[in-house]
């Protein structure tokens, strides 16, 4: 198991995986973490730090990685489908659970949204409710609300 850390405008992120493919993007907010941070980061045989690091500089819009996200059928067809929300764009829950033909499972379909494990390689936070509200976050209301602020400001460039 690989981890690194990555810091940026919003806060550290911890990068785990393997030598294929990434396996979670975790936020890390409090100072409990600092300890985890100060130890020796592995590198990673794929771009990853690069492309993130790329993203947030407003340079990268679509990632080219190998990411195998761990979870039920049921989720992972909905992350997929999070997966082909445009740059910048957002849509609601309820535009997913018709996407991937389960108009009745709306809130189905956020529980799964919010086990996410690769936030902003799977664009969960361009999903808003359908009156345009911002709902949870893994990472908190603030974040989500940067990253769309940052994609919608660097979206000239698409």
């Amino acid at each position: 198991m690989l981890k690194s850390y990555l810091s940026t405008p919003i806060c550290k992120l911890e990068v785990t995986g393997n030598s294929t493919h990434i396996e979670s993007i975790d936020f890390l907010h409090d100072l409990t973490t600092k300890s985890k941070i100060s130890k020796q980061s592995d590198t990673f045989p794929y771009p990853i730090l690069e492309q993130l690091n790329e993203y947030f500089s407003g340079d990268r819009h679509i990632f080219d990685l190998a990411f195998i996200p761990t979870g039920s059928p049921f989720q992972k067809r909905v992350w997929s489908s999070l997966r082909s929300i445009p740059y910048a764009k957002t849509v609601s829950y309820t535009e997913i659970a018709l996407k991937i033909g389960r108009p009745e499972s709306v809130r189905s379909v956020a529980t799964a949204i919010g086990k996410n494990p690769l936030p902003i390689l799977i664009p969960c936070h361009r999903v808003i409710g359908k009156n345009g509200t911002l709902n949870g976050y893994s990472g908190g209301l603030e974040i989500k609300q940067f990253l769309l602020n940052h994609e919608k400001n660097n979206s000239e460039n698409c």
